[in-house]
């Protein structure tokens, strides 16, 4: 009985392939020049794009700053985190100590004594950003809100926000509670993608409790349709910050603007970084999940070529106009030898914009190959020793 190989290994040279690719890419036109940024009246700002992270626009974005009540962001995660594992459910009732009855700043107005829903609890703290809704679900959830905070800062770490700290769940002013633009977007991205039934809060306009009626403060959920999020904050150290998120044909973008003079200041300035955004930049799939790319050779198979393609989809950001200064280049890391099983990586596949690789995956086949006979295996052998 003869054995079956594995596909052998073999490394090929297929640098002269990447570097036609290369003067391809240097002899298409001129690219499209991006617009000049708005100038934005605020301490520190960010403009990300949601699904890869990528920051269109920044200044001072890693410079730590008192977050004021940007800080009930986190708190809305880990109070989300906490129902996906199924250690709180919306339905609970939370009882009210007297520290979150007398919580000072912006309330829910919740009585001492008294048991609340946490979701009245979690729209208090995003809708209308209740100190004293805060501080019952920290104390809910672990105890006080002392540890709470250390919880926060778990979490934080595993986020990777290396400018921020938390020491309470309000965002009240005090010694050693900052953040950064950068680390907010990071925080805001993380709670959109991972819990978006939470998220999905954030756009309700207003929230009526213990019969009183209070509007959400963040006024783009008004101006623009798009928006759907996220969260004001406001003291005497902070001044007035705005955190935004908007999405437009699928196109998702996050804006920070921390220390502006006023509540008409932050929107506006924040809605002037999302518009630039989404003017002048796109989402754009650069490669497709399983699309059939260019066969590539087999030796020794019963067939000379073989069906390939991208193991995954590859999203990136362009500015508008430059799709056609993207370049999609197979670069095969090993000669392929049968016999070849279906789902078996042979390459990658490069994504190259502006003369770079913004971005690599696997190049898998597509169908088997069999080994072909003892003697034609010699014969093809033969055959390759003169090539």
């Amino acid at each position: 009985m003869r054995r079956k190989r594995r596909a052998t290994i073999r490394t090929v040279c297929l640098g002269s392939v990447l570097t036609a690719a290369l003067l391809t890419v240097n002899s298409s036109h001129a690219a499209t020049l991006l617009p000049a940024p708005p100038n934005i009246a605020a301490a520190s700002y960010i403009l990300m794009e949601s699904s890869t992270g990528e920051v269109l626009l920044e200044f001072n974005s890693g410079e730590r700053a008192a977050p004021a009540s940007l800080t009930k962001i986190m708190t809305s995660y880990v109070a989300a985190a906490e129902l996906d594992a199924g250690r709180l459910q919306w339905l609970d009732e939370v009882p009210v100590s007297i520290k979150a009855w007398k919580a000072v700043g912006s309330r829910m107005f919740i009585r001492e004594g008294t048991m609340v829903p946490v979701i009245d609890l979690l729209r208090g703290v995003i809708v209308v950003s209740g100190n004293d809704s805060s501080v019952a679900l920290a104390e809910h959830i672990s105890g006080t809100e002392e540890d709470f905070a250390d919880f926060m800062n778990q979490y934080g770490q595993a986020m990777d926000l290396k400018n921020s700290n938390f020491t309470n769940s309000t965002g009240l002013d005090e010694e050693g509670h900052y953040t950064s633009a950068y680390d907010t977007a990071v925080l805001t991205r993380h709670l959109i993608e991972d819990f978006p039934e939470v998220y999905a809060l954030y756009t309700e306009l207003d929230y009526t409790y213990n019969g009183i009626k209070q509007p959400n403060r963040n006024e783009l959920l008004v101006r623009d349709s798009s928006v759907d999020g996220v969260k004001t904050g406001y003291t005497s150290d902070a001044g007035y910050n705005l955190v935004a998120s908007a999405k437009r044909d699928g196109f998702r973008l996050i804006s920070v603007v921390l220390g502006t003079e006023s509540p008409k200041s932050r929107t506006i300035e924040s809605a002037k970084l999302l518009n630039y955004g989404f003017r002048n930049y796109k989402r754009h799939l650069a490669v497709m999940k399983d699309q059939e790319m260019d066969p590539v050779r087999v030796y020794f198979g019963v067939k000379q070529t073989l069906k390939v393609a991208p193991s995954k989809s590859f999203h990136m950001v362009l500015t508008r106009g430059n799709e056609d200064e993207v370049r999609v280049i197979p670069e095969l890391t090993e000669r392929i030898e049968a016999p070849v099983e279906a789902g078996m990586e042979v390459g990658v596949v490069n994504v190259i914009y502006n003369d770079e690789v913004k971005g690599s995956v696997p190049l898998i086949t597509l169908e088997g190959v069999e080994e072909v006979g003892f003697f034609a295996r010699i014969w093809e052998s033969m055959k390759l020793a003169f090539e």
